[in-house]
């Protein structure tokens, strides 16, 4: 009876850890499944300027092929409702700028190309080039931090293995899996387990977190130098972003205003550094602000990736601590001790 109820608990414990072995084996479910909330957003975060590149390049192409602003629109393929919707607009003969008022991504950067109710072919293949880099850049963050995360998942799995391949060959493991000291024991063991596996989770997910200051002054200095390739002003990109951030609205409020431009530019003196003084720069010297704007651009796009894997090559270095702490003494309770204690309680003492 007690060896029937040892094989009930092996079979329990093998349908509670096929979801951990469903995810190692199967990356697509893991994802679904089993990723931590800021991985999946880099998921769709990539599909996001996948479809942008897209986009944009069919509508860069029947520019330079000849046509209007409209039919490069239309003839583009709909990459998300937001663009249907411009799209269906545009047919019914809403001006471009009138239909492109969403912001969404997609319409937010193509209204960035914009001067008016043309398209610039040269904004254009400077947001593809950009979006083409934030897309090479994710699949390589997702490729380093797939090592991390897969020996995360195995480790987690090896002890469950283990005390199955145990039970199953050992009838003494079955025995004594439901004695209070060998369930005390895996118990214990699996709180360790989840314990480790969370906190290796959560330092993969902090690890992908770009800088903040990075990532806003690349934002920034992107859609300036956008709006410069369409024939625009830096006003006018700190306009388009005024509905995202409040501090480019103030800018922009002061702009309009008439305040002068060091005064004007201030909110951003702590956040966007990079940006404030290479405006300031181009104004006093009289230099050209694009070509010193796209420079800006692609540096501080290139040290926010550069941040980011950083973090990431820390990793395996950090995860040091939970695996020492919870892993490894998870292996040792789960896949160990129930042999272990078994083969103890298996020794008799003769009597005289």
């Amino acid at each position: 009876m007690t060896e029937l109820a040892g094989t009930v608990q092996m079979i329990v414990c093998t349908v509670a850890i096929t979801p951990f072995v469903w995810e190692v084996c199967d990356r697509r479910a893991a994802r679904a499944r089993f990723d931590s909330p800021a991985l999946s957003r880099g998921a769709s975060e990539h599909r996001v300027h996948a479809d942008l590149v897209t986009f944009l390049t069919a509508v860069a192409r029947s520019v330079r092929s000849g046509g209007s602003a409209a039919q490069a629109i239309i003839s583009a393929p709909a990459t998300c409702v937001q663009v249907s919707r411009m799209q269906q607009l545009v047919t019914t003969g809403v001006t471009v700028a009138a239909a492109a008022t969403d912001e969404h991504p997609h319409v937010r950067v193509l209204r960035a190309c914009m001067n008016g109710d043309s398209l610039s072919a040269t904004a254009l293949d400077r947001a593809v080039a950009d979006e083409r880099f934030r897309v090479q850049a994710q699949h390589d963050i997702s490729v380093a931090t797939a090592q991390a995360g897969r020996s995360a998942r195995i480790l987690t799995v090896l002890p469950f293995v283990f005390l199955l391949l145990l039970a199953a060959t050992s009838s003494s493991v079955r025995i004594h899996l439901l004695t209070p000291l060998v369930g005390g024991a895996v118990g214990l063991g699996v709180i360790l387990n989840v314990a480790g596996r969370g906190w290796m989770r959560a330092m993969v997910a902090r690890a992908v977190l770009p800088s903040p200051d990075l990532e806003f002054g690349s934002r920034v200095a992107s859609t300036i130098a956008l709006h410069l390739c369409a024939g625009g002003s830096a006003a006018d990109g700190f306009g388009s972003l005024a509905t995202v951030d409040p501090r480019c609205a103030e800018v922009s409020t002061m702009l309009r205003d008439g305040h002068m431009l060091s005064v004007a530019l201030q909110p951003l003196e702590e956040v966007a550094p990079g940006v404030v003084r290479t405006i300031l720069d181009a104004h006093r010297d009289g230099l050209p602000l694009n070509d010193a704007m796209m420079r800006l651009a692609d540096d501080l796009r290139a040290a926010s990736v550069a941040h980011i894997q950083s973090a990431i090559a820390r990793v395996p270095v950090r995860c040091t601590t939970p695996l020492v702490l919870c892993t490894l003494p998870s292996f040792l309770l789960i896949g160990i001790a129930p042999l272990a204690l078994a083969a103890l309680a298996g020794l008799s003492t003769p009597t005289l």
